[in-house]
């Protein structure tokens, strides 16, 4: 039984994709509204600063949220283009005059995340498909979104080194893998480890696929939604040249507001839509500790965000 704590969610999901802007008939008509739910509570405050996601109205009314940002005394942070949105630092008292702007579709907090991944399903049945079927990962590539990788583990290696086809750091800045948290090597132990240090007796579901690598999460296990957002634009962009067939995300974050408004969300949906991949599997999701308790509150909008995303997916016991 799944504890309290952790809820894995393993799925795949076959997909069809088209290009979606946000429709003009889901934007509020009260500028107001255009505020999230904790981002309100927050212009409510009036002093200091919030961190927040500003999501335009479409692709070309982007360029226009950073002079937007910066005449609101903000600091525009990283472009998020899978959903039309920006990264910001915005003093909390600008942050109802912001919504005002036209080009602005939604402001949202952007949410601190963490690492989970402590109730992997005990048995899932790949040993029996590497056995019986000789399906071991190999030609295939896993995005791993964590907090990054050992720069060498033995369980990792292959013929020309480390199994690492692309590593992108989004908290550093660095080039070459690292890992100065830990999760990260461990979820990619899981995925691809080669059991290299156990003779075989702890390989992981795919002992021979490829990893490429984002790190979102930094030394304390802590990031922002944004950095995961910007970390699945980079997956869409690099699918074809690295054969990405899986994403892993084994991080939480809380439930505050509407999967119509939720960059998260919108940004894991349309990495599911926006490009022609022939399969895309989302292995391992992980819902943690905010997400259960919103469950457990039967907040209506978290069933509507899952049910929303989930619409797409077809659910695998293998």
């Amino acid at each position: 039984m799944a504890s309290r704590t952790t809820l894995p969610v393993a799925l795949a999901a076959v997909l069809s994709f088209g290009v979606i802007a946000p429709s003009a008939a889901t934007q509020p008509s009260d500028p107001g509204l255009k505020l999230g739910p904790i981002v309100r509570a927050q212009a409510a405050e009036g002093t200091g600063l919030s961190r927040v996601i500003i999501r335009a109205v479409d692709r070309a009314s982007l360029d226009d949220v950073g002079p937007a940002i910066a005449r609101a005394g903000g600091v525009a942070g990283r472009k998020l283009g899978i959903i039309n949105s920006r990264a910001a630092v915005v003093p909390k008292a600008a942050l109802v005059g912001l919504s005002h702007n036209p080009h602005i579709a939604q402001i949202s907090l952007d949410r601190s995340v963490r690492g989970t991944m402590e109730a992997t399903a005990a048995t899932i049945g790949a040993l029996a498909v590497r056995q019986d079927l000789g399906y071991d990962g190999a030609g295939v590539g896993v995005a791993l979104i964590d907090s990054g990788i050992a720069s060498w583990h033995e369980d990792l290696s292959g013929e020309n080194g480390l199994r690492v086809s692309e590593f992108v750091d989004f908290v550093n800045g660095m080039q070459t893998p690292y890992d100065d948290y830990g999760h990260g090597t461990h979820v990619a132990g899981i995925v691809a480890g080669n059991g290299y240090d156990s003779d075989g007796a702890r390989a992981g579901i795919a002992p021979a696929a490829q990893l490429m690598v984002l790190k979102v999460l930094d030394a304390a296990g802590n990031g922002q939604i944004s950095d995961v957002i910007a970390a699945l634009d980079r997956v869409v962009e690099r699918k074809d040249a690295l054969n990405i067939r899986v994403v892993n995300l084994s991080v939480a974050a809380g439930v505050y507001e509407s999967y119509d408004t939720d960059p998260l969300t919108l940004a894991a949906k349309r990495a599911v839509d926006i490009e022609p991949f022939e399969f895309f599997e989302i292995f391992g999701i992980e819902l943690g500790n905010n997400i259960v308790s919103a469950v457990l509150g039967a907040q209506a909008d978290f069933f509507e965000s899952i049910l929303g995303f989930f619409r797409h997916v077809r659910f695998s016991l293998q």
